[in-house]
């Protein structure tokens, strides 16, 4: 597995995902198919956890802007990754609640649909599994049995 995610914000698009076992599968997923060189993959939790969810999509945001010029200058896009559990809806307004915590990131109206803000990476959701109630361990048995 290629050494990921680097601390200095050279990529210019991120996939953010809700927790440590999200990153692995991303990761794993990215460098079977070969397309790792331009992504970097990294997860809400606060450093030592497994996984914030999604209710700390705001704070990594926050926390990785501010005062860091490698983010700011070189992330172009973060793709936003996060379980549709058992209430899409529900599921997808605490995405844009967590969003609003980082002042000035634009919020998606909808899923997969880019969100630009002057001055700030475009972001996108993405709601996992696509249309149906569920979360990445859904797909993964998807993904297994294809």
């Amino acid at each position: 597995m290629t050494d990921r995610p680097s601390r200095d914000f050279t990529k210019p698009w991120i996939i953010l995902c809700e927790g440590l076992g999200d990153k692995f599968f991303f990761d794993n997923f990215m460098d079977a198919r070969n397309i790792t060189p331009r992504f970097d993959v990294w997860f809400a939790g606060r450093e030592g956890e497994r996984g914030g969810g999604r209710s700390d999509f705001g704070w990594w945001l926050n926390l990785r802007y501010i005062g860091n010029e490698a983010f700011r200058s070189n992330v172009k896009a973060i793709l936003i990754i996060s379980d549709n559990d058992s209430c899409m809806k529900k599921s997808f307004q605490e995405v844009q609640d967590s969003i609003k915590k980082a002042p000035g990131f634009p919020i998606p109206n909808a899923e997969r649909e880019p969100a630009q803000a002057n001055g700030f990476p475009t972001i996108v959701i993405l709601m996992i599994p696509i249309d149906e109630l569920g979360n990445l361990g859904v797909c993964r048995l998807t993904l297994h049995i294809m």
